[in-house]
């Protein structure tokens, strides 16, 4: 059966909270705060970034100490919240991995989600639902 997430008014705007940092070491950290605000879902993925890319390329090797922390990869945590919890979430980013706004230690922002399939830990309608007009809007 197809299950249709839409926003729960309750919750307000949700959002991906997208969070790249260096430090592979602040990556559990950063989870365990999320749990405590209630964020029980997030993807981790491994990346190499921009620095890393054009380091390698021999004839511009000598760019890479253009890009600070381009030594090392990058770690990705994907979570979809509300907007509320990513404000929480991104003061707690800041305080395990950065200050961020000192160069290498990572970035994080928010991206607004009008719709999205799955997300089976928030609030669902089925595909019956969506049929009826209660579907994605």
């Amino acid at each position: 059966m197809l299950t249709t997430i839409l926003p729960d008014p309750t919750m307000g705007a949700m959002v991906l909270l997208v969070t790249i940092i260096k430090d592979y070491r602040k990556i559990e950290e950063i989870l365990l705060g999320f749990v405590e605000y209630e964020v029980t879902g997030a993807t981790v993925l491994e990346g190499r970034g921009m620095g890393q890319i054009i380091g390698d390329v021999p004839i511009f090797a000598s760019l890479r100490g253009l890009f600070p922390g381009s030594a090392e990869d990058s770690h990705v945590l994907l979570a979809v919240m509300s907007a509320e919890k990513a404000r929480k979430c991104t003061v707690l980013v800041d305080r395990v991995a950065g200050p961020l706004d000192q160069p290498g230690t990572g970035v994080v922002f928010t991206v607004p989600i009008s719709n999205m399939l799955g997300g089976a830990s928030l609030k669902t309608k089925s595909a019956n639902d969506v049929e009826r007009g209660d579907g994605i809007h």
